[in-house]
């Protein structure tokens, strides 16, 4: 990640994209914050390698990239890890639009993270050992209601 935050949110594009719609994803992406407290706004430099960025705004340009090639199915690898649990309930509601009607793996140690999603791949130990929505996991798989009572997330 180098260059300008622009740079980096259209990055990959293979065509010209509509300021609106750049607008929009980085609002979703919890962006505008960042955004508007640099005085070059959207021309404003990351740094080489994001350096002039923290970790939760280098994960928010990353999403926004993601959201606005506009894909059926997104890969999110611990997106929201740099966030605090403010910052990523605010974020996940956000793109729950976005990524309604469309796949949407995520992978996350935070459960938290996971709350909205339809099902829930749980694994231990690199096996997988539950498969199914919340509230089926919590009633039955041992392992997964300590982990989510353990991290005094939801029920």
């Amino acid at each position: 990640m180098s260059g300008t935050i622009l740079d980096n949110i259209v990055y990959g594009q293979k065509k010209i994209t509509c300021f609106d719609r750049i607008l929009d994803v980085t609002q979703k992406a919890d962006l505008m914050e960042t955004i508007d407290n640099n005085p070059k706004k959207f021309l404003s430099a990351t740094g080489e390698n994001g350096a002039f960025l923290s970790g939760g705004q280098r994960q928010r340009i990353a999403l926004s990239r993601a959201i606005m090639k506009d894909k059926n199915i997104y890969l999110l690898d611990e997106f929201s890890s740099n966030l605090d649990s403010q910052s990523e309930n605010r974020l996940i509601d956000n793109i729950s639009e976005i990524m309604a009607n469309k796949t949407c793996l995520i992978i996350a140690h935070r459960m938290s993270t996971i709350k909205n999603a339809d099902r829930i791949l749980f694994m231990d130990n690199g096996v997988i050992t539950g498969l199914a929505s919340h509230k089926e996991l919590y009633a039955s798989h041992t392992l997964y209601r300590l982990f989510i009572d353990s991290q005094n997330c939801f029920k």
